[in-house]
């Protein structure tokens, strides 16, 4: 049995760039490249704050999705008028 499955997108998406969630997300798959791929980065950060620093930047891509924000709201509402 097939069924059709629609994929859906949130308003705004092409506001992604935007949005603090992914941001932290981006820094924090950074900072897990540079810890795996520059094993000298240790010079200069011990291993101990670079784990720190990346569960801090996880924890706030976790906890800044669920903090509105205002300007971004207005922009998506705004786009939805405008296509109207």
């Amino acid at each position: 049995m097939s069924q059709n499955v629609k994929s859906v997108w949130v308003d705004g998406i092409h506001y992604w760039h935007r949005l603090y969630s992914v941001r932290f997300s981006l820094l924090t798959a950074l900072l897990g490249a540079l810890t795996t791929l520059l094993p000298l980065w240790g010079d200069y950060l011990p291993p101990v704050a670079s784990s720190l620093l990346i569960v801090g930047c996880s924890l706030g891509a976790a906890i800044s999705s669920l903090v509105k924000q205002p300007a971004l709201l207005e922009d998506i509402e705004k786009d939805k008028q405008d296509a109207r």
